[in-house]
């Protein structure tokens, strides 16, 4: 099938489909077309046809990606690590539920149709296994080439927190980890305003706790939380800042911010200070 619509679209381009064959070595397929060099072509970029990487200082977003594909695989990594991200690859997902336990990503790209595991039964054994380890569930966006709308409705209805579908765009699948993982991507001619508007939203959020609140704190718990900050330590921290009584919710609130966005640096930051020496 394949040969036939290639052969159509190269002789409506002017040209002719070749071919090369050799009895028990195989064949070689060429084509021939006129073409001319454009001039003065104008081009269009959006927002995140822009994006040169993280902004520096982010944290390393760990992303796990889940896809039977070898070249679908490449196509990510390559993607991921120009952009700044930590990748790592799961061919199915048995091998997804293994890898959460010991690389425990902050992001999932889950194909859906996949040997030895689908991507919807690997997204309930994650789930459920991030409830039994107290630890937060990892982000998880479907990444699928089925474009029926009910594909879609289901996956959103099983626990997906959204739908990518393949062949992606490149600025939509940037524009959807950056929103679920909150974070602020460095651009062509708009570092300066990129990076004041991080900080500006971590200062606001900073601004809102005061050293008095820390007082009925006890040196346990701040010692504890500073140590789980600084280890990485998502599913202790949870377990700390859940902990926390009714008179500290302005501190649990900023703390429980911080952690759905993956920055230990800046619980780290709060709580330091604040440590009985």
């Amino acid at each position: 099938l394949g040969l036939p619509i290639s052969r159509t679209f190269i002789q409506l381009m002017g040209g002719e489909l070749l071919v090369k064959s050799v009895v028990g070595q195989g064949s070689c397929f060429s084509f021939n077309i006129n073409v001319s060099l454009l001039e003065n072509v104008s081009t269009t970029s959006n927002e995140f046809g822009s994006v040169m990487s993280l902004v520096p200082g982010s944290l390393i977003y760990r992303i796990l990606i889940v896809e039977d594909r070898w070249e679908n695989q490449q196509v990510l990594i390559d993607l991921l690590d120009l952009v700044g991200f930590e990748a790592q690859v799961a061919s199915n997902g048995k091998e997804a539920i293994a890898a959460c336990q010991t690389y425990q990503p902050n992001l999932i790209l889950m194909d859906l149709q996949m040997p030895v595991m689908d991507g919807y039964e690997a997204l309930l054994a994650i789930k459920s296994q991030s409830v039994k380890s107290h630890r937060p569930s990892p982000i998880m966006i479907a990444v699928t080439a089925n474009t029926f709308e009910e594909t879609r409705i289901k996956a959103l209805e099983m626990g997906f927190d959204d739908f990518v579908h393949k062949p992606f765009q490149v600025e939509t699948l940037l524009e959807t980890i950056a929103k679920h993982l909150g974070f602020s991507y460095l651009r062509k001619g708009s570092s300066s305003a990129t990076g004041m508007k991080l900080q500006n939203e971590i200062k606001d959020n900073l601004d809102m706790i005061k050293s008095e609140d820390f007082q009925n704190l006890s040196s346990e718990w701040k010692s504890q939380i500073f140590l789980a900050a600084s280890a990485l330590d998502e599913s202790r921290l949870l377990e700390l800042i859940e902990g926390m009584s009714e008179e500290h919710s302005r501190i649990s609130s900023t703390l429980m911010m911080f952690l759905k966005k993956f920055r230990f640096d800046q619980i780290v930051n709060l709580i330091e200070p604040n440590l009985d020496r």
